[in-house]
């Protein structure tokens, strides 16, 4: 599967497991991040998921690669690796 992924300069083509390692690579720095704050970094350098955020995030949870719970403080998932 091919992602298209709009870059502000040249547009150019994504893999789903491209994407994977963009995200894993960010949550890699031990923050945690919300759904919101992963959305929006992606989306400034560029990206987006294939699916709905929460979904595509869910997804790498339970494949093992990234952890995730849900917060009642930040009304929302919480996400770290």
């Amino acid at each position: 599967m091919v992602i298209i992924i709009s870059d502000r300069d040249l547009g150019h083509f994504a893999s789903k497991q491209e994407i994977e390692q963009y995200v894993i690579q960010l949550l890699s720095h031990g923050k945690k991040m919300t759904t919101k704050e992963i959305v929006e970094r992606t989306e400034h350098d560029g990206l987006s998921c294939p699916d709905e955020p929460v979904r595509f995030l869910n997804k790498l949870r339970m494949k093992g690669q990234i952890n995730g719970q849900v917060s009642l403080e930040h009304k929302g998932w919480l996400w770290w690796k």
